[in-house]
């Protein structure tokens, strides 16, 4: 899950658009037959799946979900804003990226085939597009993107984890290019851009929070789930 959603991302971090009143847009589709749709607009990106849409803000490091369903918004920007603490142990993980040769097309362009191990442990297959990287560009954005995922975990907490947990740790996809397609060696589930449409129109509320929706932050999140009324 948590490679799925970073190279989700990745693919969707790395599309930059200067116009003013459009966006870029990218869309892609899982293993599973689910589509998402993602406009990016400098550091603002929304994301929509069927459960409703992500909105984050790089550059603010704000992030937040909006559930359709429940009709309220969870204010998830603290998972942006965490950082080690001065002195805290942290798992170190750098995977290892091997060139296995030429990939498919994908969306139009050509891909590079890698191979990501972690420990000696195949965690994954991604084929890049170092021409899509050139093409849509936004390194500070990436590099926001990988500090995240270079953030690791504390070592009491991942002493039990798979090492495939930190396949995206010490990747540099700025240098290798950018992430057309991914398969997860464990599960066979995969990720594929399907397309990219640059000055595409935003959809109605763009990258704004919808108003009316009460907005939780993880604490009262939690409390909801757990049936209390969640504290002001």
């Amino acid at each position: 899950m948590k490679n799925k959603i970073l190279i989700g991302w990745f693919a969707s971090a790395l599309i930059y658009s200067a116009s003013l009143g459009a966006a870029t847009l990218i869309e892609f589709l899982d293993s599973e037959g689910e589509t998402s749709k993602m406009w990016i607009d400098g550091a603002k990106m929304r994301m929509d799946t069927s459960e409703g849409y992500s909105l984050t803000d790089w550059k603010m490091r704000k992030m937040y979900f909006v559930s359709t369903e429940e009709g309220m918004v969870m204010d998830m920007s603290s998972f942006l804003a965490t950082t080690p603490a001065k002195g805290e142990t942290r798992k170190s993980v750098t995977a290892d990226a091997k060139k296995m040769g030429s990939g498919p097309e994908v969306a139009g362009y050509k891909t590079i085939h890698y191979k990501i191990s972690v420990e000696g442990q195949h965690c994954m297959d991604v084929f890049l597009s170092a021409r899509a990287m050139e093409d849509l560009a936004a390194k500070e954005v990436m590099q926001w993107m990988q500090e995240l995922a270079n953030m690791g975990m504390e070592e009491e907490a991942t002493r039990w984890s798979d090492p495939c947990d930190d396949a995206d740790q010490g990747m540099d996809y700025v240098k290798l290019g950018f992430p057309m397609r991914t398969i997860q060696v464990d599960d066979g589930q995969t990720d594929e851009v399907t397309a990219i449409v640059l000055n595409a129109s935003l959809p109605e509320g763009g990258f704004d929070l919808p108003k009316g929706m009460q907005v939780m932050d993880m604490g009262q999140m939690m409390q909801y789930m757990q049936g209390t009324e969640p504290e002001q």
